[in-house]
């Protein structure tokens, strides 16, 4: 069984033609094999459904203050059921420190949503006047989302380790904030079609403040190669209700982790439009014809198309860092939390 893994897991990457990628440049008289390592999802249903509907009942005895503990084991076990090189993957966040960012974003959020309502009091009952002042808020609304996807991401990085080590991301969704809203500027105004720069850009200003231990992640792609597919799929997305940007997000995941390095291991997406167009629909049918109770089963899917498509190159056994800091509790999703958004790693 050992020898039947390890020639899995030094099989080549195929590309997305099915084609097996080209071999490394020699090394020395010969070259060298790439070992190529993929992520295994060890979840099983009824696992995630235990934990998930411990939290719906526990969640509405406690009028909502146990999803916090709620959320966290669910990303405990999501995470913990990830394994990589025969190592499964933790998750050191605790309820305690979702609930305490929580708490300490709340004066700020409520002294927002005080001034959303005097603004629109003060213009009165005339609807047109309150179009305005709500499209003047909104600016700032996602200005607090795009700081909250940030620290959120941050967050759940800081509270991972592997084999021992942590993860750890620093920089700051502040800066991230006034960078998110101005991508989203030049995105409107040229029609998505600049969409290849900004997405790659935000992509590459996360993962260049993320390191494992002491090796730092460098992230460096190329728009370039996302054009054609941008270009094709925004003129289709009016005839396809907007199902055509399904085969960009793909060609974008595919971009990021082709850019993607971490010291001398590379990572490698095999995410085609076909198989996200699927999974889509996959997770909207579970959604809708079970009334919401089919969400333990998205957040696994979610779990798994990393399994199925990414994949790592280089020998791990060879991979040498160092252990860091514990991130600060301080960086708790607060803000992420109270407006109930998911930033998509491992949601929960």
């Amino acid at each position: 069984m050992e020898q039947q893994n390890a020639e899995q897991q030094s099989a080549p990457v195929a590309d997305n033609a099915g084609n097996a990628p080209p071999p490394p440049p020699p090394t020395g008289s010969g070259q060298k094999k790439i070992k190529v390592n993929r992520l295994i999802y060890r979840g099983t249903t009824g696992g995630i459904y235990k934990i998930w509907f411990k939290q719906f009942l526990l969640s509405l005895v406690t009028l909502g203050i146990y999803k916090y503990w709620g959320k966290t084991n669910i990303r405990r076990y999501l995470i913990g059921a990830m394994e990589l090189d025969g190592d499964r993957f933790e998750y050191h966040g605790t309820g305690k420190e979702l609930m305490k960012g929580a708490v300490k974003i709340v004066p700020f959020y409520v002294i927002f949503m005080i001034i959303v309502v005097a603004a629109q009091a003060a213009m009165g009952v005339d609807e047109n006047a309150q179009s305005v002042t709500t499209f003047l808020m909104m600016p700032p609304l996602f200005y607090f989302i795009a700081i909250a996807t940030y620290s959120g991401f941050r967050y759940r990085i800081n509270r991972i380790s592997w084999r021992g080590i942590r993860a750890r991301m620093g920089g700051s969704a502040l800066r991230y904030g006034g960078y998110y809203m101005k991508g989203t500027l030049i995105k409107f105004f040229t029609l998505g079609f600049m969409s290849p720069s900004v997405d790659l850009g935000r992509w590459e200003y996360r993962m260049n403040n993320v390191s494992f231990g002491t090796v730092p992640f460098k992230a460096k792609c190329d728009p370039a190669n996302l054009r054609q597919v941008n270009t094709v799929t925004l003129l289709l997305a009016p005839f396809t209700l907007f199902l055509s940007r399904l085969w960009y997000h793909a060609a974008l995941q595919r971009e990021s982790m082709r850019g993607l390095s971490l010291g001398p291991l590379r990572f490698r997406s095999t995410l085609t439009g076909l198989d996200f167009f699927l999974f889509f629909l996959g997770n909207f049918a579970l959604v809708i014809f079970t009334l919401g109770f089919g969400a333990p089963l998205v957040l696994a899917r979610r779990a798994q198309i990393y399994s199925r498509f990414v994949a790592i190159g280089g020998d791990l056994d060879d991979f040498k860092t160092a252990q860091v800091p514990e991130g600060i509790a301080g960086d708790a999703e607060g803000l992420q939390s109270l407006l109930d958004i998911d930033v998509g790693f491992i949601g929960a």
